[in-house]
């Protein structure tokens, strides 16, 4: 069998390990997890929504779980806050943020503040997230905080990208990634050997193994990277799981380290016969 050919095989058998091995791992507790949270509390605020083309109703009042929300559809919403007193004049804050892995923390996606009178609002809001960018399977967990004086109130909620394999570039990209890393580290951990030469460029008989760190180390990112998209994109893991930013870690470091040590590949010459020696030098 050929170099190239073993590499494709060990590339696939990478990509394979990591969706069939995994994921099931991983995805034993996440779901359960995420499906047995209990309904948000949202203090005195009331916000539901409802997707119109799939008839998805978003209630964190009374439901839990994870919504499924479309690429592209239209929310009708509705909010409102207990007040003893309406259409009074007063102070407003509010934001809504998603969490993201650690340690970046979260992210802010909308704020606002100002002086306000309404208690109560509703609409309809149509939305679409471009084709090619769309996280398609990607869970995260949205988090909404509201306040006034003598008032505040908080609500979160988990909601999942909806759609097929094809919905969008981020699955087969990150398949590809996971692919592609798992080729560079089967490049990289390939042993080879060089002669070891004296103070005057003469050599000495002895092998010295030769190693490819770097490249390790870059495939290992890749391949971790590619992992953890896999993860997040067939809803293994949320935005916010910690697994999104160790595994790339994981990854650079122990390809830096299986390169630099070799894991495969031909077993040294015998070192006392000249020829293999200096045939070794030539090849490498």
């Amino acid at each position: 069998m050929s170099t190239p050919t073993r590499l494709v095989l060990l590339a696939l058998a990478g990509a394979l390990l990591t969706v069939a091995v995994g994921l099931p791992v991983v995805a034993a507790s996440t779901d359960k997890a995420v499906a047995d949270r209990p309904p948000d509390s949202q203090g005195p605020c009331r916000v539901s929504a409802s997707i119109l083309e799939t008839g998805e109703i978003i209630d964190p009042a009374v439901a839990s779980g994870i919504y499924e929300v479309p690429v592209e559809g239209t929310v009708q919403y509705a909010a409102a806050i207990d007040r003893p007193t309406p259409d009074a004049s007063r102070e407003i804050t509010g934001s809504v943020v998603v969490d993201l892995p650690w340690p970046f923390g979260s992210v802010t996606a909308v704020t606002w503040d100002g002086t306000g009178t309404l208690v109560d609002r509703n609409g309809v809001h149509p939305y679409s997230i471009p084709w090619r960018y769309a996280p398609v399977g990607a869970t995260a967990t949205v988090v909404a905080r509201y306040a006034e004086p003598g008032l505040s109130c908080s609500g979160e909620l988990t909601v999942r990208i909806a759609g097929g394999f094809g919905d969008g570039l981020a699955r087969p990209a990150a398949l590809a990634a996971t692919g592609l890393g798992a080729a560079g580290i089967a490049l990289a951990t390939r042993r080879r050997w060089r002669p070891v030469r004296d103070e005057h460029g003469r050599p000495t008989g002895r092998l010295q193994r030769r190693g490819r760190p770097l490249l390790g180390a870059l495939a290992g990112f890749v391949f971790g990277a590619g992992a953890a998209l896999v993860y997040l994109l067939w809803s293994v893991v949320s935005l916010s799981s910690p697994l999104l930013s160790v595994v790339p870690v994981l990854g650079l470091v122990g390809g830096a380290f299986a390169g630099w040590y070799g894991l495969w590949g031909d077993r040294p010459p015998r070192p006392t016969d000249p020829a293999v020696v200096h045939e070794v030098e030539v090849l490498v």
